[in-house]
């Protein structure tokens, strides 16, 4: 019998505390090869996102996901902190309204925080681009209602949330959620009922170790890149579609 026949076969009858000590045994046994960490063995990342390497990886999914999907940046755009994405990618734009909790954004045209109830207007935009921000409100589910109710009919939510990724080390005493694939589907069925939703998940082990040490896009080849592991999530991307008709959703039950 093989080592991996006998690991399957540890697992599925075995009681956990005698697993453990099995495997230490069988790691005794077999041990690891010896790792050469090289420029890898450091208490610091390269970077702190990896902007100075050339493009963040979570940009570069996120940046993609929302090209494919670019017609929807259309009409009356909100974004936060800048319009970096509705100059990028909009079209057929009518206006911008950056959102900022931060008064001394001198572009930002709406301030205040997501997680205050009427903050935004009800029905109003077309677009949101509401890009790694849903981390930082207390209130999660205030700031997401309303992110989703200040959509006018057919209008789209642009969503991308942190999975397996750093603290901010600009705004720790923000920094407050990360997003598991689950959760994050849960909280859209919650806020967006029967919605039209989008959730693409990107990001594998190789990707989540190189953005921790603080490199980029180009440090990966394209095929290291375009493996997605649903264990190792970098970053979730979400497009969720306002009905038409005017109602934003029929949440479950109702």
């Amino acid at each position: 019998m093989n080592l991996s026949t006998l690991k399957k076969r540890l697992s599925a009858r075995v009681p956990m505390p005698a697993k453990h000590r099995a495997r230490r045994a069988l790691r005794a046994l077999a041990p690891g090869e010896p790792v050469d960490w090289g420029d890898l063995r450091r208490l610091r990342p390269f970077t702190t996102w990896g902007i100075e390497r050339g493009t963040p990886l979570e940009r570069y999914y996120v940046d993609r996901f929302i090209a494919a999907r670019a017609d929807r940046v259309t009409g009356r755009v909100l974004e936060v902190g800048a319009a970096e994405y509705a100059t990028r990618f909009g079209r057929r734009v009518r206006s911008v309204d950056v959102l900022d909790v931060d008064p001394a954004n001198r572009i930002a045209t709406r301030v205040g925080d997501l997680g205050t109830p009427g903050v935004l207007e009800a029905d109003r935009w077309d677009c949101f681009l509401l890009l790694f921000t849903l981390q930082y409100p207390r209130d999660l589910t205030t700031a997401l209602a309303q992110s989703w109710a200040c959509l006018a009919p057919g209008g789209t939510l642009f969503l991308a949330v942190p999975g397996l990724t750093r603290m901010d080390p600009d705004n720790r005493a923000n920094d407050r959620h990360r997003f598991t694939p689950v959760r994050l589907r849960e909280l859209l069925a919650e806020t967006c009922g029967d919605a039209k939703v989008e959730v693409e998940t990107y990001g594998n082990l190789l990707v989540v170790v190189a953005y921790l040490l603080g490199l980029a896009a180009e440090d990966l080849r394209a095929d290291e890149l375009a493996v997605a592991d649903p264990d190792f999530p970098l970053v979730h991307a979400a497009a969720i579609t306002r009905r038409r008709d005017g109602r934003p959703g029929t949440p479950p039950g109702g």
